[in-house]
């Protein structure tokens, strides 16, 4: 079964903008939610990204990713979503820009 692997990258200041990284990962068919938060995200704002999370032992099909920057009170400061087909182990990276 497939593995998900999320890599951000953003030109967003760690712990100036954002404090935390948040992927949601929704399941169209079945409407099952898989969650990851990463607090150490100060590569993030680097040129190589920040791996964030994988999902591992996933179904074959097509997903929504949504991947938000949260303040230090887990407010979104900026989000990003996506369609993901998932046949195979997959590296998606999720840039988040101004």
């Amino acid at each position: 079964m497939p593995r998900l692997t999320i890599d951000v990258v953003t030109d967003y200041r760690y712990l100036t903008e954002f404090a935390h990284i948040e992927a949601v990962l929704y399941d169209n068919e079945s409407k099952q939610t898989y969650t990851s938060l990463s607090s150490s995200a100060a590569d993030a704002a680097e040129t190589g990204g920040h791996r964030m999370s994988e999902f591992p032992n996933l179904a074959r099909k097509s997903y929504t990713l949504l991947v938000r920057l949260l303040d230090t009170h887990f407010r979104t400061v900026k989000g990003k979503r996506t369609i993901i087909s998932l046949a195979n182990d997959r590296v998606t990276r999720v840039s988040i820009r101004r």
